[in-house]
């Protein structure tokens, strides 16, 4: 599993790798389900809920790129704790929050936590000798971990304890994560990549076109995302059905990254993209088509499979574009500032009470970002 003892220029161990992503990105992977209830709690409509998850998410972004700079000029295993016991104590103080706007700052808050500790889950994943397997895999601990909270939370805490329960069952989750700071790597693996002379001073074409792909399809995935739990409620379905539908959709998502470790590169990276673009456009006609909970639930799971199933391959294809390092360390950010835009984007477009416009434009987005990973795989001569 690693090496407790943390020698420097060690791989970490995937006790490590999982915990530090899992816990930091627990509240992007229930993000539905607490944007809901935050937004009943503090009587917000759609368009404060996507503000919401945008102010949470600008936080996790602004460190995300901060994280790039502390990393390596400080030690990893004393960041790391500071960073999971500083989100949990915010998230306690959040829970007991008396109003609308120390909530939102304790929010922001904890989102600085957790954008610095997913970019330290890239980074210690990438120093893996098979990094799209250890991205699968960390992937895969995420959405686990999201899948449990989004069966656990909704049946047990949300009834007695409300948003207050929520916050603390993700504070207690947090501080457990801390457990995992001895199985982190020392900072030797990560310094000797920053002090690697690389060419020019700008990234290379191939690079710059794969990080706004993946920007863009962030943007596209998180705002249909963020708007699932809003979409089953209009319908009418119970919220013990929605939550236990959104758990199974992580699981999903969890099938997706394991299907991508597995995978790794036996079949190339075309046919991967093709089939997850595939099963992304099956999604989204039965987001449009909707009506019972079945529907619904096949279409989310679809969605999240095909999103973390692709996730992998996007990531190495930016990393395999750029033999320097630096794109690799800007997919944190921009899987964060993705995320951050969504959201906000998402409330507007379902404002006016329909959610065909965001669809349509998570359709948009979503594609024109495979095609542009399909062009970067075929150019770099992937032709299966």
């Amino acid at each position: 599993m690693g090496n407790p003892a943390g020698n420097p220029g060690q791989a970490s161990g995937f006790a490590a790798i999982i915990a530090t992503g899992a816990c930091a990105a627990m509240i992007f992977n229930t993000l539905p389900l607490f944007l809901g209830v935050a937004a009943d709690t503090y009587d917000l409509g759609s368009e404060g809920a996507g503000w919401l998850g945008t102010i949470y998410l600008a936080g996790f972004g602004l460190s995300s790129v901060a994280a790039a700079f502390l990393i390596t000029r400080t030690s990893r295993r004393l960041l790391s704790l500071i960073l999971f016991l500083s989100a949990a104590l915010l998230l306690a103080l959040a829970a007991g929050a008396g109003s609308r706007w120390l909530f939102v700052t304790l929010l922001f808050a904890v989102g600085l936590s957790f954008g610095a500790q997913y970019s330290l889950s890239f980074v210690i994943a990438g120093e893996r000798s098979n990094p799209t397997r250890a991205f699968g895999v960390k992937l895969l601990g995420e959405v686990l971990l999201g899948a449990a909270l989004l069966a656990v939370i909704p049946l047990f805490l949300l009834p007695r304890f409300g948003l207050a329960g929520m916050l603390i069952a993700f504070a207690a989750t947090a501080a457990a994560g801390a457990l995992c700071v001895p199985w982190i790597a020392g900072n030797g693996s990560a310094r000797e990549v920053a002090q690697t002379p690389v060419g020019g001073s700008s990234l290379p074409v191939p690079a710059v076109i794969g990080l706004a792909a993946l920007f863009a399809f962030t943007i596209g995935q998180s705002a249909l995302w963020s708007f699932t739990e809003r979409r089953a409620s209009l319908e009418g379905f119970e919220a013990d059905a929605i939550g236990l539908t959104l758990s199974a959709a992580a699981l999903s998502g969890g099938l997706g990254s394991l299907a991508a470790a597995w995978l790794s590169d036996r079949r190339g990276r075309l046919a991967p993209l093709a089939g997850a673009a595939l099963l992304y456009g099956m999604a989204i006609l039965l987001f449009v088509v909707g009506g019972t909970l079945w529907v619904f639930g096949a279409a989310v799971s679809l969605f999240m499979f095909a999103w973390l199933f692709a996730l992998p391959y996007m990531t190495f294809s930016i990393s395999a574009s750029d033999v320097g390092g630096r794109a690799t360390s800007l997919v944190a950010a921009c899987l964060a500032f993705g995320s951050m835009v969504g959201p906000g984007m998402a409330g507007q477009l379902v404002a006016g009470g329909s959610f065909g416009p965001l669809y349509l434009f998570a359709a948009i987005v979503t594609f024109a970002a495979y095609a542009s990973f399909w062009r970067l795989a075929s150019a770099r001569g992937v032709s299966r």
